[in-house]
């Protein structure tokens, strides 16, 4: 069963990515990966198009989450990865994939001790 959403808001796309049993990215190209990296963080069994940007994020598949298949891949070698990795079944969430609370929280902790005063030199 496929269900096409269109666009929705933040809290329900993470239910979305919550509840999936694969989440499929087939871009010719993207210049980062978000899709899958919040597939992989979800728990989320992803396919992917086997772009820079997808394979980049293989760093962040702790559990062997993620299945890249050629770019000029037929729907019937799509079909095919994607009911191998239904039948595998989900995993634990990434717990190397930062929430996006925590990215922001690091940034603004770097940004403070950029902008923190210096002392004084006794020179």
């Amino acid at each position: 069963k496929v269900q096409l959403v269109g666009a929705v808001d933040d809290d329900e796309l993470a239910r979305w990515y919550a509840t999936a049993d694969v989440v499929i990215s087939l871009s010719s190209y993207e210049s980062f990966g978000m899709v899958v990296l919040e597939g992989l963080a979800a728990g989320t069994r992803v396919v992917a198009s086997d772009i820079p940007a997808h394979r980049d994020m293989r760093q962040f598949d702790e559990h062997g989450a993620l299945r890249l298949v050629p770019f000029a891949s037929s729907p019937q070698e799509i079909a095919r990865a994607v009911r191998a990795e239904l039948a595998i079944g989900r995993c634990t969430p990434s717990a190397s994939v930062l929430s996006w609370e925590a990215v922001a929280q690091l940034h603004l902790e770097l940004y403070e001790a950029v902008l923190r005063p210096k002392s004084a030199s006794p020179c």
